[in-house]
């Protein structure tokens, strides 16, 4: 009766030895997991912040027909526009 008890006992401690050496691998995956979502939060944290200042400098008037001027060549109606190019070979 004292092996069976003793074999039952020893079966059930190597079940528990390994449900925590499963946990403890678990735990580690998740922690690194944890590491990178952190990382990519503040990457995106990051981009947001400059989102929104992007959206504050473009939500002034001025600011955009600036940027429209420069990105697309656009002038006013009563504006002249030259648009310089430069010679091939000088770059």
């Amino acid at each position: 009766m004292k092996f069976f008890f003793g074999l039952f006992f020893l079966a059930i401690l190597g079940f528990l030895a390994t449900q925590l050496y499963s946990l403890r691998t678990h735990t580690a995956t998740y922690n690194d997991q944890l590491g990178e979502f952190g990382a990519e939060a503040s990457l995106l944290q990051a981009e947001n912040r400059q989102l929104r200042q992007d959206l504050q400098y473009y939500s002034q008037d001025e600011n955009l027909a600036k940027e429209l001027r420069a990105q697309f060549n656009y002038r006013a109606p009563d504006e002249k526009l030259f648009i310089l190019v430069s010679p091939q070979g000088d770059e």
